[in-house]
């Protein structure tokens, strides 16, 4: 106490920033509150990390900044499940998606998206016996995988206190329904 220390000194540079618009393809208007993530490689064990993000405004646009100089990649995701996940450009996938190079205190700019719309499986849960409604049933989503020519878990939620479940961002494809 009443010892103060110094030189306790710091240079910061001045990030990047990687911005963009995002919109529907159903309709080419902007989406608002769509989540953009950016991820860098680490080489030391292959794996992409999580850096930053920002969710779009009303008109569509996002701004991620704080980025040290590299090679980042960028994952759109919409948090209420109305369209599908993508990476940019037009990747299903982190790793088939395009490297941006980013420079210290430079944006780049135009890392657009085109989302499509999504699937969804919806419904109710109720108790047999009584007709309520029942809350806090896991609901799974299994989806069939022609590649490996098996069923894997894709999604999973919980009903609400209406016993009502939503679960989008469903690619067309072939799902079953497990309830828990």
């Amino acid at each position: 106490p009443g010892v103060q220390t110094s030189s306790i000194d710091i240079a910061l540079s001045v990030g990047g920033h990687i911005t963009g618009t995002i919109i529907s393809e159903l309709n080419a208007e902007p989406l608002s509150d769509i989540r953009s993530m950016v991820y860098r490689h680490d080489p030391a064990d292959g794996s992409w990390d999580y850096v930053n993000l920002d969710y779009s405004d009303a008109s569509g646009h996002y701004d991620i900044g704080d980025l040290p100089g590299g090679n980042y990649r960028v994952r759109f995701y919409d948090d209420a499940g109305n369209y599908l996940d993508e990476y940019y450009d037009d990747a299903a996938d982190l790793d088939s998606a395009t490297d941006i190079a980013v420079t210290a205190g430079e944006i780049v700019s135009d890392i657009d998206a085109l989302l499509t719309p999504a699937n969804h499986i919806a419904g109710n849960v109720t108790d047999q016996a009584t007709g309520d409604p029942l809350e806090s049933i896991l609901i799974y989503i299994y989806r069939y995988d022609d590649q490996s020519d098996s069923w894997s878990t894709h999604k999973y939620r919980f009903t609400d206190a209406q016993g009502q479940y939503d679960i989008g961002s469903l690619p067309s494809g072939l799902y079953r329904v497990m309830f828990w």
